[in-house]
């Protein structure tokens, strides 16, 4: 069974065709996003936390899913010991504006109780699937702060919001996506606010791709021919489209210029 068909079991969708995984388990979504310093990836500087119980969803038609939005929880955490770093450079920062509840300011260690509670203590026994828009550069920031999620008995499932629903050459940035899925968001690049439409994505994406599946990637900018331009463009390097760096070059690639949105730099 693949990742979406698993995410369909979790939601209740498959429960509509086949009576037999009607008692599926009872888990819990978890989409986490981090931010570091641009200049330094060991320096986490926020955690956003945003969580919902798969059951509160499958009390819902899929065409309703926008009515499970209030039911997120969503918690954004700054680092103390980071909290003096600004990314300015490569992708504006946007700590201060965190619009689904407060911002507390925590400790290095403090952030690592809290992920360790949510991911560990959900409800007890309660089944974790983690969720996260480009998982892997979160994965790696948690290692940071001394969390190894994958080694956490009670998650059991990984969703990438940026590969569940297309190609791996494909990989568009969190507002691209959002656009794609027709969720309005703003205040990008804070890590509660990402989580937080992290989280909504990956409920737009089981929904879209149920009744029509393939239709995410459709929605993208120019998914037809991808392949071609990628090849194409790692020979013609041009100009980048920054005016003030006429020296720098990038390469002309969808893939690229999705990541440029939503910038992530590469963990060392």
């Amino acid at each position: 069974m693949c990742t979406l068909e698993r995410l369909h079991v979790l939601l209740g969708f498959a429960a509509q065709q086949n009576a037999l995984l009607a008692n599926t388990p009872r888990a819990m979504l978890v989409a986490i996003d981090c931010e570091a310093f641009e200049m330094d990836q060991s320096k986490v500087t926020e955690v956003g936390i945003s969580t919902i119980d798969t059951t509160s969803v499958r009390a819902l038609q899929p065409q309703s899913y926008g009515q499970s939005y209030p039911l997120i929880a969503s918690s954004h955490y700054r680092i103390k010991e980071h909290g003096h770093l600004r990314n300015r450079r490569y992708s504006k920062g946007n700590p201060k504006n965190f619009q689904h509840g407060k911002t507390a300011w925590v400790s290095i260690e403090e952030a690592r109780e809290v992920l360790r509670a949510m991911l560990e203590d959900a409800e007890g026994t309660r089944e974790v699937v983690l969720v996260g828009h480009a998982l892997q550069n979160d994965l790696a920031y948690l290692r940071r702060l001394g969390i190894d999620a994958l080694a956490i008995p009670n998650v059991v499932l990984q969703l990438d919001t940026q590969r569940i629903a297309t190609p791996k050459k494909l990989s568009p940035g969190l507002g691209k996506l959002l656009t794609a899925l027709g969720i309005p968001a703003d205040n990008l690049h804070n890590a509660g606010n990402d989580a937080h439409f992290t989280l909504r994505a990956v409920l737009e994406i089981a929904r879209k791709e149920f009744n029509n599946p393939g239709s995410v990637l459709e929605s993208l900018p120019n998914p037809q021919g991808h392949g071609k331009r990628a090849q194409d463009s790692r020979k013609t390097p041009v100009r980048s489209a920054t005016a003030n760096d006429d020296h720098q070059t990038q390469m002309v690639d969808q893939v690229r210029a999705a990541q440029l949105e939503d910038t992530r730099l590469p963990t060392s």
